[in-house]
């Protein structure tokens, strides 16, 4: 099952199909039902290793199982085992901005062997260095949190341990987390209104995430101000201050400091809200350098005779920052390309 979300800040129409549970659970349960419906064979808990290759040709690839090693043999492979971005080490590699202080929003499965099995046979990459971080994420588990996107559509304000703003609050993905970076403790306090809550409902979508986010004092829902700073101990004074100069420049649809995009609404309905958040890595855009049949390409430009990529796994697709919900374009219509010519390559 998927809805349209609602139109955000950024479109002027709805343009994004969310699955029921906001999660790519419920589009591979779809896809697995379909194969199966299709007696398509579905191998399991097998942790493939390599990419194996004859003649400069592709034939097949070898995986670990609990039964032992297994070998398949094939005239094409298609790789789509999405990015690194749980693979701390890589991204430190290609994006020293990416610390210990920087979890991830990925699967633990995101670690970028699909890319380092391709270049071992002389893939091309490009992009390596686009790393994207997602800047409301959970402080201590990384993952991506969607009550903070009453960011996005009914307005909230980003402020730090001192109770000041630092960033616009709907710059890019990477200018914010970039932003969060450099406050204390590594974090950045969202804070909204009970008119913001309403108009976006984001609670009300996601209660397991807000009410684990309550329970670890990670989100506080409050009468006044004064009692969301004495909480996350930050400046009291200076978060007023913040927020009666806001809300006064709002009014005017006005914003001297940081040129909100987004202006007209205010921090001034109780019950408020304050959520703590850090940045998490939460898509690479770099990869697998491919051409438009979807062909993965060696270093001279040329395809390597039987592989082919589609997905996360590859790169020069987003350019430097990937929009909300492209990703899941990128996959289908590379997935398909890929698909149909890996399997006319096989019937050769």
């Amino acid at each position: 099952m998927v809805r349209f979300t609602n139109v955000l800040w950024w479109s002027l129409c709805k343009r994004s199909l969310i699955p029921a549970d906001h999660t790519g659970n419920e589009l591979i349960k779809n896809y697995l039902k379909k194969a199966e419906e299709l007696g398509i064979e579905v191998i399991k808990e097998a942790d493939v290793k390599e990419i194996l290759s004859k003649d400069g040709k592709v034939c097949g690839i070898k995986a670990e199982t609990k039964e032992g090693d297994l070998v398949v043999n094939a005239k094409s492979v298609v790789v789509a085992s999405g990015g690194f971005g749980a693979n701390a080490k890589m991204c430190y590699e290609y994006d020293k901005e990416i610390d210990e202080h920087v979890k991830s929003t990925n699967s633990p499965g995101a670690t970028g062997d699909g890319i380092l099995m391709a270049e071992k046979l002389g893939a091309d990459t490009v992009d390596m260095d686009k790393i994207q971080l997602y800047p409301v994420c959970d402080v201590e588990t990384g993952k991506l949190l969607y009550c903070g996107d009453t960011r996005l559509v009914g307005g909230a304000l980003l402020v730090n341990k001192e109770g000041k703003r630092f960033v616009e609050e709907l710059g890019t993905r990477r200018e914010i987390s970039m932003a969060i970076k450099k406050q204390i403790d590594y974090v950045g306090y969202l804070l909204w209104d009970e008119t913001s809550n309403e108009k976006t409902g984001t609670m009300k979508s996601n209660p397991e995430e807000a009410e684990s986010l309550v329970d670890r004092g990670l989100m506080v829902k409050a009468n006044t101000l004064e009692e969301l700073a004495d909480h996350f101990g930050i400046d009291k004074d200076a978060l007023l201050e913040t927020v009666k100069t806001f809300n006064e420049n709002s009014a005017k649809k006005e914003d001297p400091e940081f040129n909100l995009r987004m202006l007209g609404w205010q921090v001034k309905d109780a019950p408020f809200y304050m959520m703590k958040a850090a940045p998490a890595v939460h898509h690479t855009m770099g990869g697998l350098k491919i051409n438009t049949d979807a062909q993965v390409l060696n270093k001279d430009g040329k395809w390597i005779e039987g592989l082919y990529a589609a997905g996360e796994v590859t790169g020069g697709i987003h350019g430097s920052n990937r929009l909300g919900s492209v990703a899941m374009a990128d996959i289908t219509v590379f997935g398909k390309i890929a698909g149909e010519n890996a399997a006319a390559n096989a019937k050769k």
